[in-house]
């Protein structure tokens, strides 16, 4: 296997970790899960990095929040850092406007996923949800004027 192979053969890598996932959630597993949450936290985590590319950053949302959907509280030991990379995200210059609307959505599936356990998170998700609106005020007022 080469470098070059990996578009090839992302997708079906991981699917399949995601299915070993699915079919371990909510049961004991022992070392499966971690290992597979592992090597896809890993991938998520480079995507939501690469500002630069849109889609791989889109992307990388949708794993994470079907991956909300699917470990619900189980994905708590990684949430922190997927938190803060999306909140780097909605900060960047570089992040195209189109992608941001997606984590403020991923924010919503965390809180779904993991119910009281999002009050961690809740003076983030504020902070960015407010900064969202005055963002959204400014660009009204730019295209009236």
């Amino acid at each position: 296997m080469r470098p070059e192979d990996a578009p090839y053969i992302g997708d079906a890598i991981m699917q399949g970790l995601l299915q070993i996932m699915q079919r371990c959630a909510g049961k004991e597993c022992g070392g499966v899960m971690e290992d597979a949450l592992m090597a896809v936290s890993t991938l998520i985590e480079a995507g939501l990095c690469n500002h630069e590319e849109a889609q791989v950053c889109s992307a990388a949302i949708g794993v994470l929040v079907d991956l909300c959907r699917a470990l619900e509280v189980n994905l708590m030991p990684h949430l922190d850092e997927f938190i803060t990379l999306l909140i780097q995200i909605v900060q960047s210059d570089k992040v195209e406007k189109l992608v941001k609307p997606a984590v403020l959505s991923c924010f919503g599936d965390v809180a779904l996923a993991i119910g009281p356990n999002f009050s961690r998170y809740y003076d983030y998700a504020t902070k960015i949800l407010n900064m969202a609106i005055a963002t959204a005020k400014t660009d009204e007022k730019k295209n009236k004027a």
